[in-house]
């Protein structure tokens, strides 16, 4: 994910009935826990995402705060999972909640090509579940957002980095 001021994606949104085209901007950098990152603005809110190394986290998500950040690709979630602890809030309250974070290979279509890409799979202790493709060199490609079987949001890389 290239976190650098000044980067901006535009991604086909689908939340519910309601669709449409909705532009990620990196705004300026930004603690995410104790770590130095970046703050990214769109239409669906504030994400505030880091790179510690070669893990990518967020301390917070389309407006969803992490307490401690929630890491999203770890390379040691590749040969087995990676356990989080902590609280998010989503503006109704803080609630406890463990996660689970899996990263696989895998191959996703963007535009006419095929490209190698990590697919993230957070699975939280409330069955919600995020899944991110992430492509080197251009961050989100993919973003599904579920409650249980049901899906809540969709994001699907158009341009950008």
């Amino acid at each position: 994910m290239p976190l650098e001021a000044g980067k901006v994606w535009q991604y086909q949104v689908t939340s519910g009935l309601t669709s449409g085209v909705q532009e990620i901007k990196v705004v300026g950098p930004t603690s995410v826990g104790p770590y130095a990152g970046w703050s990214l603005r769109g239409g669906a809110g504030e994400s505030r995402m880091a790179w510690d190394g070669s893990r990518l986290v967020a301390a917070e998500l389309s407006g969803t705060n992490y307490r401690p950040p929630l890491p999203l690709v770890d390379p040691i979630s590749d040969s087995k999972p990676v356990e989080w602890s902590g609280s998010v809030d989503s503006g109704f309250g803080a609630k406890s909640m463990t996660a689970t974070l899996v990263n696989k290979k895998a191959k996703e279509t963007v535009g006419n090509r095929t490209i190698d890409v990590t697919l993230a799979e957070v699975k939280f202790s409330n069955g919600d579940e995020a899944l991110l493709w992430l492509a080197p060199g251009i961050g989100v490609v993919r973003q599904e957002q579920r409650r249980g079987e049901r899906l809540v949001a969709k994001l699907v890389y158009l341009s950008g980095p």
